[in-house]
C-alpha cells in the first residue's frame, strides 16, 4: 500500500563524497493506528551507514580539567574540533567570582566579540589572543594570568554552511592560584675557600601550593654575564651532571623535604640555584607551574699555603693567655727588693 507522505523533514549528514548531500525524508504509514512519524528500514539502514562511515558528526575537543596555573603564569587552552567545514573558534567563560554568567572572551571571526571586560587585555596589551593552527584547530593564550581568571571556559566551534549533528562546544575548567614558590640559596653573598676544598651549595626550595606538586633544582655558575648549568635534580630526584663539570666532582642530592645540594672542587666564580614546581595535569602529563633563580654566592680562592698562613697569623698575633699574667712578674718582682 502506498505511503502517505508528511511535509519533509532534512535530515542533514555529509558523505564522503563533498558534493553528495542526502536528504532522508519522514514519512508516516497509514496502517499504523498511531499515526507517529517512522522511518522505513532502508532510510534507517542509509542512516546508520552515514552515522558510522561516511557521514560527518561534528565533535569539540579542549584539554582534560581541571588545570590549575599560578598567577603571573601563562596558559594556552587548544581546541580541535571534528567537523568538516569549521567556520571559526569563539571562547567565553563563566568566571567562578559573582557574577556568575558567561563572558564573551574573544573570537576568530568577529572582532567586536570580546566584553568590555576583556577588551582591553584582548585588544590593547594582548595579553588574550587567539591562535590558529589549522583550519580545524585552535589556542587560546592567556597571559600574566590573575586570580579572576579562574573559571569555566567554553570552546565553540560552529560548522558552515550545514549544520552536522553532534556537539559544537566543549567546556575546561581552569583554577589560578598564588604563586608560593621560594628559592634561597643558603651561603654568603661571599664565600672564600682554599683551592683543596671542596664547595657545599645549599638550596632551599619552599612552596605551599596546595596540590601535589614536584621539585626540580638545577644548580648554575655564572661568568662573563653568561650561565652554565652545572648539575641538577630531576623532579623524580634522578641526577644529571653537565659534561663541562665532571672534572670537578659535582654531586647534588636532595636532603630533605626543602634542602637540596651540590658539592663539587671549588673554583672562582658565581653560583646561584633554579627550581621549578611541577604538577601532573588530568591528562597525565606535567606541566611547569613556576621557576624561580635564587641570589648569586660569589665563590673567591686562595691558595692552600697562603690560607694556612692567614690562619697561623691570625692565630698568632697574640701569646697564649697562659703567658698573660707572666708579663706583669717582672715589674712586681723588682718592686719588692
Amino acid at each position: 500500500m502506498r505511503s502517505e507522505c508528511i511535509p519533509p523533514q532534512q535530515i542533514r549528514s555529509r558523505p564522503r563524497n563533498p558534493s553528495l548531500i542526502l536528504s532522508l525524508t519522514l514519512y508516516r504509514d497509514p496502517q499504523r493506528g498511531d499515526h507517529k512519524d517512522t522511518m522505513s528500514p532502508l532510510q534507517a539502514s542509509l542512516l546508520t551507514l552515514l552515522l558510522y562511515t561516511g557521514g560527518a558528526l561534528s565533535q569539540v575537543h579542549v584539554p582534560q580539567g581541571p588545570l590549575l596555573r599560578v598567577e603571573g603564569s601563562a596558559v594556552a587552552l587548544w581546541c580541535n574540533s571534528s567537523g568538516p567545514l569549521v567556520s571559526g573558534f569563539e571562547w567565553s567563560v563563566i568566571p567562578a567570582h559573582p557574577p556568575r554568567h558567561r563572558l564573551q572572551i574573544v573570537s576568530s571571526v568577529d572582532q567586536d566579540f570580546s566584553y568590555a571586560v576583556y577588551r582591553d587585555r584582548v585588544t590593547v596589551r594582548r595579553e588574550i589572543y587567539l591562535e590558529k593552527v589549522r583550519r580545524d584547530a585552535s589556542r587560546l593564550h592567556l597571559l600574566r594570568l590573575q586570580a579572576r581568571d579562574t573559571g569555566d571556559y567554553e570552546c565553540y566551534a560552529p560548522n558552515t554552511p550545514h549544520t552536522y549533528y553532534g556537539g559544537h562546544s566543549a567546556n575546561v575548567r581552569l583554577t589560578v592560584i598564588p604563586d608560593s614558590l621560594q628559592v634561597s640559596l643558603l651561603s654568603p653573598a661571599d664565600l672564600t675557600l682554599s683551592e683543596d676544598a671542596r664547595a657545599v651549595l645549599t638550596c632551599e626550595v619552599v612552596s605551599v601550593t596546595p596540590q601535589h606538586t614536584h621539585v626540580s633544582v638545577t644548580w648554575f655558575q655564572r661568568s662573563a654575564g653568561s650561565s652554565r648549568p652545572i648539575a641538577s635534580l630531576s623532579r623524580e630526584s634522578i641526577t644529571s651532571v653537565a659534561s663541562a663539570f665532571m672534572t670537578r666532582d659535582p654531586r647534588p642530592e636532595k636532603v630533605s623535604t626543602t634542602l637540596y645540594r651540590l658539592t663539587l672542587s671549588a673554583e672562582h666564580g658565581q653560583y646561584y640555584c633554579q627550581a621549578t614546581e611541577w604538577i601532573q595535569d588530568p591528562d597525565k602529563s606535567w606541566y611547569p607551574l613556576s621557576t624561580k633563580r635564587s641570589c648569586d654566592t660569589t665563590l673567591h680562592l686562595h691558595a692552600a699555603d697562603v690560607m694556612s698562613a692567614v690562619y697561623s697569623s691570625t692565630t698568632q698575633t697574640h701569646p697564649p693567655w697562659i703567658f698573660y699574667p707572666l708579663m706583669f712578674l717582672p715589674p712586681l718582682v723588682a718592686a719588692a727588693y
